[in-house]
């Protein structure tokens, strides 16, 4: 979730307007259902300078980033295949494809250099706009240059390609060569918090702003490893018994200054086993926390135990997900 080289982008040479009196209407841009299984990790930089800020001022972005990440729950999903999708119809300008999944995170930066992008498709809508589409999955590009294409239309696989740590599409969206906020229609750089923006999105997609989303949870025999989480959150090879510890655990997208990380293990009877609690000092697009409790003398009493994590900021809950776990 770094910036991305705008590397099919073509620049004019001319001013475009604050905001569009014309404006591109925008679909959800993959094959799932957001804030159920795909959630929006990263919004759009409104600023110039540090910090950076979204649209609602808020700290779901980094410095320079000029679009809106849609995250799958992990590299399971992705291998399983998530259609990207045309957000609108066009006519397809460019494309890329061949690059590897992962490259960025087994060999570095040098792996991606000027391909930060990594597999893409660029698509040009009518009024000068265009939206691009980075991280496809290797060898998943379904269109080419020249290609008109429909508002839902595949063009692509969710991916790992480019300068990407976890599964997800990048768009992003242009006019006159300058990048616009979906969520506003405002060019980018002239701050957040804007009164009067006009979202792209069509009132039917559910796109909408959120500050944090506990996505997963889950209980295992130990702790388990961040990567096994981004791998794949049933965390196969780590099932809880009868005979083993017990461990409670939940990952979420976004976490910031203020905000309060709750996980909480609960035996059937409803006494809490083990909570762990987590405050934010900086904000992170993932974060993973578990509390667990070693397995007791005489074993664990059959029945029904339940872990839930809870993102809260000031005692409002803000996200929250239960998952139960059967023990005979």
């Amino acid at each position: 979730m770094k910036p991305h080289a705008a590397f099919l982008f073509l620049v004019f040479g001319f001013a475009a307007p604050a905001v569009a009196d014309d404006l591109l209407k925008l679909g959800v841009p993959a094959g799932c259902t957001v804030g159920e299984t795909c959630w929006i990790i990263n919004y759009p930089d409104t600023t110039t300078a540090p910090p950076a800020r979204d649209f609602r001022c808020g700290p779901r972005t980094y410095s320079n980033h000029n679009g809106t990440d849609f995250a799958v729950a992990d590299r399971h999903a992705m291998e399983a295949g998530v259609p990207v999708l045309a957000a609108a119809s066009g006519v397809v300008d460019s494309v890329r494809d061949g690059e590897f999944d992962g490259a960025y995170l087994e060999l570095g930066l040098d792996a991606v250099a000027r391909k930060e992008c990594g597999n893409g498709v660029v698509l040009k809508h009518e009024g000068r706009w265009r939206t691009q589409y980075c991280h496809l999955r290797r060898d998943s590009v379904a269109v080419k240059p020249g290609q008109k294409v429909k508002s839902g239309q595949t063009l692509g696989l969710v991916g790992l390609s480019g300068r990407s740590e976890f599964p997800h599409l990048h768009l992003a969206v242009r006019r006159y060569g300058l990048p616009v906020d979906p969520f506003t229609a405002q060019t980018l750089g002239g701050g957040c918090g804007k009164d009067g923006g006009k979202p792209l999105w069509l009132s039917a997609t559910g796109v909408d702003y959120r500050e944090t989303a506990v996505y997963a949870v889950g209980v295992a025999s130990r702790v388990p490893r961040a990567d096994e989480i981004k791998a794949d959150v049933s965390l196969p090879g780590a099932r809880a018994s009868g005979k083993t510890d017990l461990v409670g655990w939940g990952a979420a997208f976004g976490f910031a200054p203020g905000m309060r990380f709750l996980v909480e293990l609960a035996a059937p009877d409803g006494t809490v086993l083990a909570r762990h609690e987590d405050a934010a000092d900086h904000p992170q697009a993932w974060r993973f926390s578990a509390a667990g409790r070693r397995l007791p003398k005489n074993g664990w009493a059959p029945g029904t135990y339940r872990v839930t994590a809870t993102m809260s900021r000031d005692g409002e809950v803000l996200s929250r997900k239960t998952a139960s776990f059967e023990m005979k």
